[in-house]
């Protein structure tokens, strides 16, 4: 998976078919990063650090700026700054879960490489909630 996110910027958000593909940029942004995480079990070298770091930079800027762009497509207008504290909340508990999670994995196993690992499920229930959310009327209403 080749992310390019000089692209995300090119394509203007005003079709259906933008805003699909958006949505499959993010999918692919989650999907990507519970590779890293799977990668980054097997590291043993250098030059594999800098791989997963061009892997992870790849998705991290797209997956930014979309999800932040589909957030704001799915709530309601009138009620936008409630709504985009909630989310400012809720990166502020994902820098707090994400390390526990890791500490909590290495203190039980006593294995500091399994703690990448135990972050993989946070993945992918943030990817099944993301195939649940609405994308259909979005799409009528931007077209």
């Amino acid at each position: 998976m080749i992310h390019l996110n000089y692209r995300f910027e090119i394509i203007k958000e005003h079709s259906g078919l933008v805003f699909n593909l958006n949505l499959r940029f993010i999918l692919q942004g989650i999907i990507t990063y519970i590779i890293s995480c799977i990668s980054a079990f097997y590291i043993t070298s250098i030059w594999h650090i800098f791989v997963l770091g061009a892997l992870i930079g790849s998705a991290q800027g797209g997956i930014q700026a979309l999800s932040r762009s589909y957030y704001a497509k799915i709530i309601p207008k009138q009620n936008s700054n409630e709504f985009f504290g909630f989310y400012n909340i809720f990166g502020k508990f994902s820098a707090i879960i994400g390390p526990a999670v890791m500490a909590f994995s290495t203190t039980l196993t006593g294995n500091a490489r399994y703690s990448i690992l135990s972050i993989i499920p946070l993945f992918i229930i943030g990817l099944l909630i993301f195939i649940t959310l609405p994308k259909e009327h979005i799409v009528r209403d931007i077209v």
